[in-house]
Formats: structure tokens, C-alpha cells, sequence
């Protein structure tokens, strides 16, 4: 068992005064996709693959937490963070 902690947990208010919560993750976007098995499997291949494990295992409990909480899930990656800013 682990424990696991959001980046962020914002609270919104809507056009219609309801406040909307969400969870967000923060992660660089080559850990949000499975790692492209080579010829060879690597040990960096082997320990992308068990980075990409163990956020999906985090994702997929923070989606049941939200799901029971009427929140919204969201990962954000510096695609969304820097969208039409170039990083240097």
C-alpha cells in the first residue's frame, strides 16, 4: 500500500455559484504515455515501464476518488502548461 498525494486540489465556483472541485496531476507528458518497446529491452526501458506502472496505478485510484466525489480528475503535462510558449 501507498500513499498517495495530489499536486493540486482546486475548488471553482461556476457561472451558476456551484463550487467544482478538481484533482490535478502534474507530469512530464513522456511519463503519461507506455514507454516504445525497442530491440532491445534496456534498463532505462525497464524502469520507464515501471514509472508508467505505478502512475497508472495512482491514476486509476485518484479516477475512483473523484468518481465518488463528483470532482474531476485532470493530468497536466507542459503541453497544457506552456501551450504556444516555447521552452528554452
Amino acid at each position: 500500500m501507498h500513499k498517495y498525494y495530489p499536486d493540486f486540489i482546486a475548488e471553482v465556483k461556476t457561472k451558476t455559484g456551484d463550487i467544482k472541485t478538481f484533482l490535478i496531476e502534474v507530469k512530464p507528458y513522456k511519463q503519461t504515455k507506455p514507454p516504445v518497446i525497442k530491440k532491445r529491452k534496456t534498463k532505462t526501458y525497464e524502469m520507464n515501464m515501471r514509472t508508467y506502472a505505478i502512475n497508472e496505478a495512482k491514476w486509476k485510484a485518484a479516477r475512483k476518488l473523484c468518481n465518488d466525489n463528483q470532482w474531476e480528475f485532470t493530468i497536466l503535462t507542459e503541453n497544457e502548461l506552456f501551450k504556444g510558449k516555447q521552452l528554452k
